[in-house]
């Protein structure tokens, strides 16, 4: 394992643990938000891995740069979206600014429209 994994692995576990505090109060204050919370990061998971997925089953070997590129996006933005859709559906105490909060807005349209630009071009080649 190298250096590079070493540190994924590490910044993955702070970054778990820092947000520990702030789920113990969750559950305390309000429980079903809090299982909600768990499901949807859940869904979250499965959604990212389907991503990982198909990536995977769409390449082999070495890539040319242009579809090592497209890859590349479709993933961020695959990741991104299903962020985008996380924050709108969890519970929170303050509100999402209105151009977050609009579902199926000008902002889904345009990520929703890279991914399958990117996608059709790695797995259609």
């Amino acid at each position: 394992m190298g250096a590079g994994e070493v540190i994924g692995i590490l910044v993955s576990i702070i970054s778990v643990a820092a947000g520990l505090p702030e789920v113990y109060r969750q559950y305390q204050k309000d429980p079903r938000g809090f299982w909600k919370t768990i499901r949807l990061m859940g869904a979250y998971c499965l959604y990212g891995s389907v991503g990982i997925a198909l990536l995977l089953l769409s390449l082999d070997g070495p890539q040319p740069p242009d579809k090592a590129g497209a890859a590349t996006a479709f993933m961020i933005l695959w990741i991104i979206y299903g962020a985008l859709w996380l924050v709108r559906l969890a519970p929170r105490q303050t509100p999402l600014p209105g151009w977050v909060a609009r579902r199926f807005s000008l902002l889904d349209y345009a990520i929703a429209g890279v991914i399958f630009l990117s996608g059709s071009y790695v797995f259609l080649g």
